[in-house]
């Protein structure tokens, strides 16, 4: 299993795989603004259907957004 550095480097090369775990590894860590943002971000970035989906989890439930944007 690849850990946050190793994702971080796919994710940054444009691997949309990378990306989409690199914002699984964020939003684990639950309740920190800091890496919901990332996680946000990362899924944001992904453009596949896993990140997709987790963008609209974290749009349902506020999660790395601002309340009513």
């Amino acid at each position: 299993m690849k850990n946050e550095k190793e994702y971080l480097k796919l994710a940054e090369e444009g691997n949309h795989l990378g990306q989409f775990n690199l914002g699984c590894c964020y939003q684990i860590v639950i309740g920190i603004i800091k890496y919901e943002k990332k996680a946000f971000r990362w899924y944001l970035k992904s453009g596949n259907h896993k990140g997709q989906n987790n963008l609209g989890n974290c749009y349902l439930n506020e999660i790395g957004t601002t309340k009513g944007k």
